[in-house]
């Protein structure tokens, strides 16, 4: 072992001299091709000789980078640096004043591991982590190319490197990094809970340091240890392909794909789309260039608007296809793509693309033929969406309407979005204090403002206000004049319910306070008609949303450039699993074809088809989605908005819909088939059963699932019984096919979420086994530890940590929760984990004898502070016979039976009303007691009961409480134990 203290040999050497050191230095480790050294710098690593790393760090943060918890550089000052008896494995243990680091690597003929192992103190204050893995020096990567891959083992990104260093994130983060270099593949690879992300350092300010980074964060806990593996392995670069050719008939070979000499940004990608995939068809680089006149010459594939100029396509063909559709025509040695805009341009490129054989099905699952020599003979390409406003998922493979076509304000610093808009056209922040009349009057007589301890803020304009009509419009133009490229721009209310109240604002209602569509509509329009003045080809959408606007307008109607999003939301459109037709959703078709009567020309739709409450449920909106847009095409609506879409079938619910926004009479179940045999391969069948099976279920069993709430009541356990049958079936015949594979299991993800969420060890209602139930567990956390699940739901909902607590009483401690070593044990050992954890948080002992849990019961609602006219205390509780909750129980484990007796002793509180509940309180089946509770009501009061002789024996013991009657009310008939002891004499 080497102190830092008494030097480090290799401070002295250069990197190109590690190959020199002697093989005795404990900072220096070997195995095949690669060497790793212990440096300052953190790990350098050389593959034959060549310096592949140019090291590493590990530094963790105080909240606001206000000084640093554990710091591999300083590390390397004062920690110890040892080396493995069999000479692998380098390690540097470091103490800091709260936290240590342990920082290892360790060779092999394969590759490098590092492994990073942080524990801080209880009570750290955690800020940012920064982890720089690998640093590959710049040399190396000139003229590379990185690939993001995700845990599917699918690229999710592929991006050749600049040849200028700009810092920052290069990509997005994945299981796994490979910069594929002329020189060899570098694959640098997580094999812990850590994203990895390229980082491009290739600047001054990183010194000697400069390079691409493979770069993440490691998750910390104060009072826990953290961990991370990462390895890098080098492999021989990617074969030269070969080389084929492209020829235009008659006979003439492709060059070049050209643009005007000031492509737009959309022309651009279009022709480098183009010419990277038929690169990828047929090894064949086309060149790419830029064209000043007019002529092109033959073998070029003119893209945009070098294609008009050039008399390849006439104006008078896109007019047929605007606004977003294309021409594609290849003739006389040439190929033209243009777009009626440069939004039309990408689409036909991708349309050019799909006529040679590629198909794009959702990210990371394309198919792309290989044709050695391809011909492309004379044809002709034309086509528009049916919508012209496609609002998906922005996937312009797929032909939705980038983001990038509606008005942000985000974008230039501003709060406000498309969607609810009027925090950026009369901020708040800027205006809440000096015009107080610009807002919402609210029922209390107060104009709009912040509440103490509100948990959101939703910002309400006073719309008849001349003076908010000003700035409103002034700001919209603003807003146009810095983003002219776009087409659509927001005009509408904040979210929420907090209506403007005053008479000027009520005067303009066809019902006061109640119908506020006229109102909104007198608003919008103003604005419109100023913004049509000077952008008369920009859209203004707004809303018709919930009861203040859903209903069609009795007076105002929208002015042409104004389109209105019909929104079939709850209550007026309860149900999303179920079309129009539905009985929970008859007002919302009213509203809509009342809406349809009066403006036709002006209407979109703003739908949805997720539910947003809890994220991994299975909601069966598919089939009800495409019979909405049946709907919507018949009546020639041409807009569409999702608000979101499903979590399970995404990207099948994705491609469908993409189709059917651009021709809504394609043969949807003939689309069906074709993505589940490209995106499920060899399971594609049973894929395919289960999907249909979830349907046919919300349509026999009359499921009704809403976007607002949660939706149990679908995944019956015969429910899940069938589906993981099929499952099964479907992962058998995914073998090795890992993308196929892991596509399959996200979606067996859901099923168990709802199986498991529904039917539980703590709701007492498990329909198989508790070592089933462990099992179906320990592979939901296994699928969510690799698909990296952050959250479940949204907010209350949202934390795995809180759901574990409530379908099994166990909580992880570390964010990420799958990095925490609960789960690890769980996954080695579910049922016995699952039996540990229930006993540690069953009993802990008290002053003569046991304090039963309250996390130890079962069957009840709880534990959960509860403060109505009492003190607040923790608290589990029971309601009537006729509930889902008429009892609750737990465990108490003994090691001996006891010799002296016993007694039970409640701190508890009968329900607010009058009367005490019946109550049976039971021991191992022995009645306890039996009466109306004596406890008293609207406050906490202890008593005891004497246990019966002989009753308590050796092992587990079951305490049952279960009330006598029916609740009369929802809030009535309860019965709440705040704590629960046995005690000995």
């Amino acid at each position: 072992m080497l102190s830092r203290r008494t030097g480090f040999l290799l401070l002295a050497l250069s990197v190109g001299a590690l190959s020199a050191a002697p093989d005795h230095d404990a900072s220096r480790v070997s195995a095949g091709d690669f060497t790793v050294a212990a440096t300052e710098r953190g790990f350098v690593i050389l593959y034959r000789g060549e310096t592949v790393c140019l090291g590493s760090y590990v530094n963790g943060f105080r909240p606001g980078y206000k000084g640093t918890l554990v710091s591999s550089g300083e590390g390397w000052k004062t920690g110890t640096v040892s080396r493995s008896e069999e000479g692998r494995t380098i390690t540097l243990q470091a103490a800091f004043p709260e936290g240590t680091l342990t920082y290892s690597a360790m060779v092999s003929e394969a590759g490098v591991r590092v492994t990073a192992r942080v524990s801080l103190a209880e009570g750290a204050a955690v800020g940012p982590v920064e982890y720089a893995a690998f640093q590959l020096p710049p040399s190396l990567t000139e003229r590379a190319t990185v690939e993001v891959v995700n845990a599917a083992g699918m690229v999710t990104d592929s991006l050749p490197v600049p040849s200028v260093g700009k810092r920052g994130a290069m990509a997005g983060s994945g299981e796994a990094l490979v910069f594929k270099t002329p020189a060899m593949n570098l694959t640098v690879s997580s094999a812990s809970p850590l994203g990895l992300y390229p980082f491009d350092a290739r600047v001054a300010q990183y010194g000697t340091q400069q390079g691409l980074w493979a770069f993440g964060s490691i998750p910390l806990t104060p009072g826990r240890e953290s961990a991370s593996v990462v390895e890098l392995q080098v492999a021989p670069p990617d074969p030269t392909p070969v080389v084929g050719t492209i020829t235009l008939a008659p006979g003439v070979r492709a060059t070049a794909v050209a643009t005007v000499a000031d492509p737009t940004a959309r022309e651009r990608l279009a022709a480098d789309e183009i010419a990277a995939y038929l690169k990828r068809i047929t090894g064949k680089e086309l060149t790419r260039t830029e064209v000043a006149g007019e002529v092109v010459l033959e073998g070029v594939i003119a893209v945009g608007t070098l294609a008009t100029d050039a008399g390849l396509i006439a104006p008078d063909e896109l007019k047929k296809v605007r606004p977003d559709g294309y021409v594609v025509r290849a003739a006389a040695g040439r190929v033209a793509v243009c777009g009626w805009r440069d939004l039309g341009t990408v689409y036909g490129a991708y349309a050019l693309l799909q006529h040679l054989g590629v198909r794009f099905y959702a990210p990371g699952c394309e198919v792309v033929p290989t044709v050695r020599d391809l011909t492309l003979e004379p044809f002709e390409l034309a086509a528009k969406p049916a919508y012209e406003l496609r609002v998906v998922t922005g996937d312009l493979k797929l032909g939705h309407t980038p983001s990038a076509d509606l008005g942000n304000p985000r974008e230039i610093g501003e709060a406000g979005n498309v969607v609810h808009s009027a925090e950026y056209l009369a901020p708040y922040e800027k205006y809440g204090e000096t015009h107080p009349e610009y807002f919402a009057l609210q029922k209390d007589g107060q104009r709009l403002h912040h509440r103490p301890n509100e948990t959101r803020f939703d910002v309400h304009l006073c719309l008849s206000n001349p003076e908010v009509r000003a700035l409103s419009a002034e700001r919209l133009l603003a807003l146009i004049e810095k983003q002219k490229d776009r087409t659509f721009f927001g005009v509408s209310q904040g979210d929420g319910f907090a209506w403007c109240e005053c008479k000027a604002c009520k005067a303009l209602d066809a019902v006061p306070g109640v119908d506020m569509t006229d109102r909104l509509l007198d608003y919008v329009n103003v604005v419109a008609r100023e913004v049509a003045v000077k952008y008369p080809d920009k859209r203004i959408l707004t809303l018709a949303y919930t009861n203040a606007t859903s209903p069609p307008p009795t007076k105002v109607l929208p002015e042409a450039n104004v389109r209105v999003q019909y929104c079939p939301y709850p209550r007026r459109t309860n149900c999303q699993s179920h079309d129009f037709t539905c009985e929970q959703n008859q007002q919302g078709f009213a509203d809509l074809t009342g809406w349809i009567a009066k403006c036709p020309d002006n209407l979109y739709i703003f739908d949805y088809s997720r539910g947003y409450k809890i994220w991994y449920e299975p909601f069966g909106s598919f089939y009800a989605m495409k019979r909405k847009l049946d709907l919507y095409a018949a009546h020639g609506i041409r807009g569409l908005y999702y608000c979101g879409v499903p979590t399970n079938f995404r990207d099948l619910f994705v491609f469908v819909q993409s189709k059917l926004q651009w021709a809504p009479k394609a043969d949807a179940e003939a689309l069906i088939d074709e993505f589940m045999a490209a995106y499920y391969g060899k399971a594609a069948a049973p894929v395919r059963a289960y999907f249909d099976f979830l349907h046919r279920q919300v349509e026999e069993r009359h499921v009704h699932q809403m976007c607002e709430g949660a939706n149990p009541g679908l995944v019956s356990a015969e429910y899940a019984d069938t589906a993981l049958e099929l499952f099964a079936k479907a992962e058998a015949a995914a073998a090795g096919d890992r993308p196929s594979l892991y596509r399959v299991r996200a979606e067996k993800f859901c099923v168990l979420y709802a199986d498991l969420n529904e039917r539980n060890p703590v709701q007492a209602n498990l329909a198989v086994g508790k070592d089933t139930f462990a099992r179906r567990l320990a592979e939901f956390l296994q699928l969510g530890r690799t698909m990296r699940i952050g959250s479940l739901g949204r907010r209350d909902d949202g934390p795995v940590s809180d759901w574990l607590y409530k379908v099994a009483r166990i909580r992880t401690q570390t964010n990420p929760w799958y990095a925490d070593p609960l789960v690890d044990r769980l996954l080695d050992d579910p049922a016995g984990t699952l039996a540990a954890e229930e006993q540690l948080g069953a009993q802990t002992k008290t002053a003569g004898g046991w304090l039963v849990l309250l996390d130890g019961f079962r069957g009840c609602l709880g534990p959960q502070e509860y403060s109505n006219d009492c003190p607040p205390r923790r608290a589990v509780w029971i309601y009537g016979k006729n509930t889902k909750t008429p009892a609750m129980w737990a465990q108490l484990h003994l090691d001996s039976a006891p010799t002296r007796q016993a007694r039970l002793v409640l701190t508890a509180q009968d329900d607010d009303k009058p009367g005490a509940v019946e109550l049976f309180v039971t021991l191992n089946g022995r009645e306890v007691f039996r009466g109306p509770n004596p406890f008293k009501e609207r406050g906490w009061s202890t008593t005891e009961f004497p246990l019966p002789a002989g009753v308590l024996r050796q092992g587990e013991n079951e305490i049952r409480f279960a009330t006598l009657a029916d609740s009369v009310a929802p809030d009535a008939g309860w019965f709440m134990m705040a704590e629960c002891k046995v005690l000995f004499e």
